[in-house]
Order: structure tokens, then C-alpha cells, then sequence
């Protein structure tokens, strides 16, 4: 036993010491200040040309008739902002407002494609030789807040399922607002895991509330509606259905108070977040848009909020993910600078408006939708992903 929890040890150095070194290389990719570098194609000087690199037809460029703007340029664009399979354009588009902007001298523009509806406003520094802001149709996050918008349009609640809960663990903790309970000998921990060997449980806190248990095999017990731990995918469906998840590793469901997950050798269970009040989040969230004070606000936040299950921040950019709230806050780690709600999200945003309720036309400034993900869900593949390969190795 002390031999297999000092190899558990070592592994759980190894595992730490990667995480760092990726965190170190993905902190140090991410563009600062929104800034994205293109490279400029080879032997065009002239904004014809370039143009024309792109596919973009029907160009004319005048003195803009707009203040503020050095050049119009009419034109109509080699390709749609949105391709025919749903994805967005964005890096096509960028590429050509980068380079335009480059060959320009940074002189603010404005590009206009009559045909599509299009009118792209940049604002430049020529000073500073840099892109201070980009409006597509006025949205400074076009890309982002359209995809949102395709999102809200198809929006679809996660029903729950009546789930008969027999694990004398699981019924305890919920008793116990999910406070941690005795469940036996914690023998070793690995990657925030307390492991009850003999128990056959597994247990990962967070904020002084579980977070996760696992049942492993030696668990022989009923976990809920009569199924245990390596029970065949026919029995597990026949007792609760069509599962609300799939992926190749794994099955799931969610009930009132419990995710459950079904996949070789274990099953794992996830609280269920109430209802939450959004109130004094968004307010610390409009006070850093108006100041940017980055350490400021996630002191604030994780105040209020200490339950994160990920947290990066430097001076230029802030990533928390509160994965049972369905939350993630970001700012210059993707052009989806704001709160992005995904599918397990309960609570209320803007004037009082539900996952229910936002549609195209309400949708809230910093707000965007992954409503077609379940953090919980996406939390437990990628969780017995590294499982698997810690396991292989």
C-alpha cells in the first residue's frame, strides 16, 4: 500500500508539473489587448492587389465622407461572414482589416459592401501603428454576438429525470447542503481527489462544498434506481432512459439534485446548482468594464464567488469558470470578452432575463450564449479524458 501512494505521489508531481508548463505556454499565447498579428502576403504593396488576394471584386476607394475616416473603400467581399456549415468567417475578415490597416499606414477606414449589408468601421492610431477598434454593421464583437444570437435562437432546457437516489453518501450529502460527511479512511489523494479506497469513493471539495464523487468498483452498493457501478449501458437505459449526455466515454443524466454519469468502472455524481442571484456579480463586472482594474475585480469576484473550478489572470486578461454555475468570465482570452452562460446555468441576467428568455433582440452588452454545452458535462469527459491517459501511460 505505501509503495502504490508513493507512486501515486510521483504521478501527481508529474501531472502538476505539466499543467504548469501548459498554463505557462497558453498564458503566454494569448493575444494582448485583442491584438492578433497576420502576416502580411508577399509582393503586394497596393490595397487593389490585396483586395484582390482575398477574392474581394468591385473595389473603388475614395476620401470617406464620413469625419474621422481617411478612406472609403467599396467593395464586395471574396466570401459571407458565415460559411455554409455554420462557422464564422472571422478569421478571413480580420486578416483582410489587418492587412488594409497595415498598407494604410494605420489611417482610420471604413470598408462598405453594399451587396452583403456590410459596413466595417476601424478605428486606427497611426501614432502607434495599431488597430484601436473594429465595428462590423456597429457591433465591436460582431462574430461573437451573432453566433450568440443563432444560439439563443435554438436554446434547448435540459429536462430533468426522476431519479430514485439509493447511496446512503449521496442522500447524506445532500442532507448536509453538500458540506463534506464521514464516508470512511481517506488512504491518498490524487488531483484534488480524497480517495476512500476501501469505500471505493472518490471525493474532490471545492469551497468547502462537494464538488464530485466518484463510485468506483469496490463500491458494490445501489447508487439509484437499483443500478450499480458496471452496469451494462441496455440495464442503465432501461431504468432511466434516453441519457440526457453521450460521448463515446460516457453517459449521463441529470436530475433535481444530481448530474449522474455512467462510464467503464465508475459512476460520478455532481451537485446540481440552485437558482442564483446575479446582482452583485454584474455590478462588480460593469465597474471593471468602466475601470479594467484586472486584480481588483478578481479579488472582488472570488470574494462573492470563491467556489471557481479554474482561475487564470494576469495584468491583460482574466479567465474564471465556475463549471456547476454554467459561468465563464473572460476578458482578452477570446473575442468573447464578458460572461459566457452555458447550459446549466440558473439564474437571472440583464433586466431579470432566464436562459428561457433571451432571444436575438434582448440579449444583454457582454453577454454570450454556449447554451448547446453543459459545463458539468464537458467537466466530467474531460475528466476521465485525463484518466485514461494518466492510466495508459
Amino acid at each position: 500500500m505505501k509503495k502504490k501512494k508513493l507512486n501515486r505521489i510521483k504521478i501527481a508531481i508529474v501531472i502538476l508539473v505539466i499543467i504548469i508548463i501548459t498554463l505557462f505556454i497558453i498564458i503566454n499565447q494569448l493575444p494582448k489587448n485583442n491584438e492578433v498579428e497576420y502576416e502580411m502576403p508577399s509582393q503586394i504593396t497596393s490595397i487593389e492587389d490585396l483586395l484582390k488576394y482575398y477574392n474581394c471584386t468591385n473595389i473603388m476607394i475614395t476620401e470617406s465622407k464620413e469625419n474621422g475616416f481617411e478612406y472609403d473603400i467599396y467593395l464586395k467581399f471574396g466570401e459571407d461572414t458565415w460559411k455554409e456549415n455554420g462557422n464564422s468567417n472571422e478569421a478571413y475578415y480580420t486578416s483582410i482589416i489587418v492587412n488594409v490597416a497595415n498598407l494604410l499606414n494605420y489611417n482610420s477606414y471604413r470598408m462598405i459592401d453594399s451587396e452583403r449589408k456590410l459596413l466595417i468601421t476601424i478605428i486606427a492610431n497611426n501614432a502607434e501603428r495599431k488597430i484601436q477598434k473594429t465595428y462590423i454593421n456597429g457591433q465591436i464583437d460582431y462574430f461573437s454576438r451573432e453566433l450568440t444570437k443563432k444560439i439563443a435562437d435554438t436554446y434547448k432546457e435540459v429536462k430533468e429525470i426522476d431519479m430514485k437516489i439509493q447511496a446512503k453518501e449521496i442522500n447524506a450529502l445532500i442532507n448536509n447542503n453538500w458540506e463534506p460527511i464521514q464516508l470512511g479512511t481517506i488512504e491518498s489523494r490524487f488531483e484534488d481527489y480524497d480517495i476512500y479506497f476501501d469505500e471505493g469513493i472518490e471525493v474532490k471539495t471545492i469551497d468547502g462544498k462537494v464538488y464530485n464523487i466518484i463510485f468506483t468498483e469496490k463500491y458494490k452498493e445501489t447508487i439509484l434506481n437499483g443500478l450499480r457501478v458496471n452496469d451494462t449501458k441496455e440495464k442503465i437505459t432501461n431504468a432511466l432512459g434516453k441519457p440526457s449526455f453521450s460521448d463515446p466515454s460516457v453517459i449521463g443524466y441529470k436530475g433535481k439534485d444530481i448530474y449522474v454519469f455512467f462510464s467503464e468502472n465508475e459512476i460520478s455524481v455532481y451537485r446540481v446548482q440552485t437558482f442564483e442571484d446575479m446582482k452583485d456579480f454584474l455590478n462588480l463586472w460593469n465597474t471593471f468594464l468602466n475601470e479594467k482594474d484586472v486584480k481588483s475585480f478578481v479579488n472582488k469576484v472570488t470574494d462573492i464567488w470563491p467556489g471557481y473550478s479554474e482561475f487564470l489572470y494576469d495584468s491583460n486578461f482574466v479567465y474564471l469558470k465556475y463549471t456547476l454555475k454554467g459561468i465563464v468570465i473572460q476578458f482578452n482570452v477570446t473575442t468573447e470578452n464578458g460572461i459566457v452562460l452555458y447550459n446549466n446555468f440558473q439564474g437571472t441576467i440583464g433586466n431579470e432575463l432566464t436562459l428561457k428568455d433571451i432571444n436575438p433582440e434582448n440579449i444583454p452588452k457582454n453577454i454570450y450564449l454556449h447554451t448547446d454545452e453543459d459545463l458539468v458535462e464537458t467537466e466530467e469527459i474531460n475528466r476521465i479524458r485525463s484518466k485514461n491517459i494518466h492510466e495508459n501511460r
